[in-house]
């Protein structure tokens, strides 16, 4: 079972990295990495990858984009349909989303580093 705590971190740190993105590149990076441990720790539960996908819901794009991101692995329909909506609105986000979606396609996306 996932530790609350971690959803709660995720989605934190999650909101502080979309608050940080095009402001702040350093601390942003700062708070990525944080996130990718907290995933990496998340995927490793049914638990952990539902709450992910939960996320895929959330008010804030910047939430919305990492969560599918890590999605994209076993939810590939729901996370391609958000990482889509994300790409259309534009901006930072929307390009992520696009390249994001590129690379999963290719096969060349690691979420594993």
């Amino acid at each position: 079972m996932i530790r609350r705590v971690d959803l709660n971190e995720y989605e934190q740190s999650a909101r502080e990295w979309d608050a940080l993105v095009g402001v702040d590149a350093e601390r942003a990076n700062v708070v990525f990495d944080r996130l990718h441990v907290l995933a990496k720790e998340m995927r490793e539960s049914a638990d952990g990858r539902a709450a992910l996908v939960g996320l895929m819901a959330h008010e804030s794009a910047g939430v919305r984009l990492l969560a599918a991101t890590e999605c994209l692995v076993w939810d590939p329909v729901r996370a391609r349909a958000v990482l889509a909506a994300i790409e259309d609105a534009g901006g930072l986000h929307g390009v992520s989303a696009k390249y994001t979606l590129q690379s999963f396609e290719a096969g060349t996306l690691d979420l594993d580093w």
